[in-house]
């Protein structure tokens, strides 16, 4: 297949367009729920729900930039010209090619990692938890995504958008662009998939061979129940977003045909995945915590009255 146009199909494309708009600006409203329930129950004040709001204000941003983009005429399709001011035709070409999208997409997933770790540490060893991971390392290791992420979309933009006569050009078949598909490949394997699955099999493990119901037990169940909750977030984040990795490691390193437009319907169909997400997670967490249930009821009953 030489082109995406060889697999458009105009109302399908549509369709999935208006579900992406539909689930994008819920994404922006359910997180920003996520955030004030956080933000205003004292008992959530701690290192897990630190990081999930963390999780949930990356998910916001990552909601509203795909919300701007699908919304504003000028940036929904890739064709098209793009403002001549340097700086707001790189940022145009940004969003057109969805590369600041997808950096919030892989900051997401280092947060995941980073709760993962969080977890693993708070269960197997509690006594390490208790005196090393205080508010000052939570926030380290919550800044080391943005760090990371941010690195790989500026390599990521340099090296495979460009901007030529107000119009945007995209090249996936250079040889920095195989070297980050590489870089891409190692990120995900590593940090997205061995890491959290490494650390929730520890606590699986830790929790099974817990034994009778004795003090050090029960704190222990305790902490398996956002454990829980934590691990089924982790699972539906790398069930939605390994078609769109699929997608990448054919773009860069098989095929090296450019599908990543957006007008590409197979690319439309990999992200609305992501974007679904990105809005099902304060379900998740009102379904599995009855604390995070009870203060969402009661912050949505405060904005009805």
């Amino acid at each position: 297949m030489n082109s995406t146009q060889e697999i458009e199909s105009p109302i399908l494309t549509e369709i999935i367009r208006h579900l992406m708009i539909t689930v994008s600006i819920f994404g922006v409203f359910s997180n920003l729920i996520i955030l004030s329930v956080i933000s205003t129950t004292k008992s959530m004040r701690n290192n897990h729900y630190f990081l999930i709001g963390h999780l949930a204000f990356n998910d916001c941003l990552e909601s509203f930039i795909m919300s701007i983009t699908l919304l504003t005429p000028t940036l929904k399709t890739f064709t098209g010209k793009v403002p001549q001011n340097v700086i707001l035709g790189r940022i145009a070409c940004s969003l057109k090619s969805q590369n600041a999208f997808f950096s919030t997409v892989r900051n997401s997933a280092l947060i995941i990692t980073v709760i993962s770790i969080e977890r693993f540490t708070a269960v197997v060893y509690p006594i390490f938890y208790k005196q090393c991971f205080g508010k000052r390392t939570c926030f380290i290791l919550s800044c080391i995504p943005w760090i990371f992420s941010g690195t790989l979309f500026v390599i990521k933009d340099i090296t495979s958008v460009n901007v030529v006569d107000s119009f945007c050009t995209q090249d996936y078949t250079t040889s920095s662009s195989a070297y980050f598909g590489i870089i891409n490949s190692i990120d995900y394997l590593v940090l997205q998939l061995v890491i959290p699955i490494f650390c929730y099999t520890c606590i699986a493990v830790k929790i099974s061979a817990s034994g009778p119901r004795t003090s050090g037990s029960v704190k222990l169940k305790a902490k398996a129940n956002i454990t829980r909750m934590l691990f089924i977030v982790t699972i539906i984040f790398m069930v939605t977003t390994f078609p769109d990795q699929v997608h990448f490691w054919f773009l860069t390193t098989i095929f090296k045909n450019p599908l990543w437009e957006f007008d590409s319907v197979y690319q439309k169909m990999t992200t609305l995945f992501v974007m679904v997400n990105v809005a099902v997670n304060f379900f998740a967490y009102a379904v599995m915590n009855s604390e995070f249930r009870s203060a969402a009821f009661r912050l949505l009953k405060c904005i009805h009255n």
